[in-house]
């Protein structure tokens, strides 16, 4: 009759601890072994020793990870890949469109035309006046270039006209052009806010006892200024008008009478006023 099932499966179980198992204390033994510092069975002198050294665990230094299987150190988890640097994407409203770029042309004409629109203007004017007119003029001992310069009998007047040039680059021209002894620094432009600004600019830089040689006008302030200088210096015109010009065009000039003068100051005069009341 055949052995009952439990008998041959206990007896199958003897048969593989006996070939492949190995003792417990011999485990445990090789176990203690691997941790550095720890007791052994043999120097502790009893099993509950080599059981308490067995199951204290090791202390690694910081940041060493301890596998949690075999006591040993486990390897460090790898760095997180470097993120490749991306350049800012300029926004759409940053970037200029080709509509923008083709009114750029259109825009720096319009300027220069003004800028030299408004320096004959003055010219012109001045030149009625008996004033001679001279235009882009350098003068190298203060390292600067006059937009328009007008001389009258022992008047000097520089003229820088300000279209698109900035506030700070129009005021250093003052502060130049004030170190060349000249009568009068006129600054002028079309937009009165720009002109505050360039004056408050020079403020806190030019010395009190020149601020009267600085003057800062829209362009009929400075034609009507120009019919002031020409009317308290009545000489200065005469001396004027003995000097050659130097403007090719001055065979087409027409002296204005007295009364001519007159009537064109009160003209300006108006347009002034009509300006400043806007």
């Amino acid at each position: 009759m055949p052995e009952d099932s439990g008998e041959i499966r206990a007896a199958v179980i003897a048969a593989s601890r006996a070939k492949y198992a190995r003792p417990r204390a011999e485990v445990e033994a090789l176990l203690v072994a691997a941790i550095p510092g720890a007791a052994k069975p043999s120097e502790s002198g009893s099993p509950a020793a080599a059981s308490s050294a067995k199951t204290e665990p090791r202390r690694e230094p910081a940041g060493v990870l301890q596998s949690h299987s075999t006591g040993a150190p486990a390897a460090a988890p790898p760095a997180p890949p470097a993120v490749p640097h991306i350049a800012e994407v300029p926004h759409a409203a940053e970037v200029p469109g080709p509509a923008e770029k083709a009114a750029r042309p259109v825009k720096r004409a319009t300027a220069e035309r003004e800028h030299t629109g408004l320096k004959e203007e003055i010219g012109t004017e001045a030149e009625s006046l008996d004033f001679t007119v001279s235009y882009e003029e350098l003068f190298p001992a203060v390292q600067g270039r006059a937009d328009v310069v007008l001389r009258r009998g022992h008047l000097t007047v520089v003229c820088q006209v300000s279209v698109t040039n900035g506030v700070p680059y129009e005021a250093a021209s003052v502060e130049k052009f004030l170190k060349g002894g000249f009568s009068h620094i006129a600054v002028v432009s079309s937009h009165r806010r720009k002109l505050n600004l360039i004056q408050q600019a020079l403020a806190a830089t030019i010395p009190a006892g020149q601020k009267t040689k600085v003057g800062f006008y829209v362009p009929a302030e400075f034609i009507s200024k120009l019919y002031e200088w020409a009317a308290d210096d009545p000489e200065g015109g005469s001396a004027e008008r003995g000097k050659p010009r130097k403007r090719k065009d001055m065979l087409k000039y027409v002296q204005l009478s007295e009364s001519e003068r007159r009537q064109r100051q009160a003209d300006m005069l108006a347009t002034l006023r009509n300006a400043m009341k806007r």
